[in-house]
């Protein structure tokens, strides 16, 4: 299952015996490895700074809550690692397209859900665009980093790679 990273921002965190834990307040991403290593959990009143659960931990992603292993699946500590980020750090970037140019601005982080992995990048050209032709989607795999820009690297000549369509892959 795909999902926006955005939309695991508010989630709950349980426990499998259904305990709350609290809600996820961001993403922990490794973008040299492309995947999810954590997740930064607000435990509530009780506890003052944000609590991290490791990749690890979670157990499960299902479209209202985040299963995690146990209650000592919270952690203290930054999860820490070379290219560690928020999903909200690539957000807002521009991407062009290898050979034609600007494609648009990262809206938002494509998560698969079941293998904690980034699939790619949800893309807007802006806010009429988007509503007449839907977003675009991007793989990971093909995006590539060139001088501090962003370039899709399609190597097709057509624009049937494009992945269109609001929520197609949710």
């Amino acid at each position: 299952m795909m999902q926006r990273a955005r939309r695991l921002i508010g989630m709950d965190v349980r426990t499998p015996a259904g305990k709350r834990l609290g809600e996820v307040c961001d993403v922990l991403i490794d973008h040299p490895l492309r995947r999810v290593v954590g997740i930064v959990v607000n435990a509530g009143s009780l506890r003052r700074k944000p609590c991290y659960v490791r990749r690890k931990d979670i157990v499960a992603i299902d479209a209202t809550y985040i299963t995690v292993r146990s209650d000592r699946s919270l952690e203290t500590n930054l999860i820490g690692g070379y290219g560690l980020s928020s999903a909200a750090s690539p957000l807002g970037k521009e991407i062009e397209r290898q050979g034609v140019g600007d494609l648009g601005h990262i809206r938002d982080v494509l998560v698969d859900t079941k293998r904690l992995t980034i699939w790619g990048f949800e893309i807007s050209d802006g806010l009429v665009s988007d509503v007449l032709n839907g977003v675009t989607k991007v793989p990971r795999r093909e995006v590539k980093r060139l001088m501090g820009r962003l370039l899709w690297a399609s190597h097709h000549d057509s624009g049937s790679d494009l992945h269109n369509g609001s929520d197609s892959h949710e």
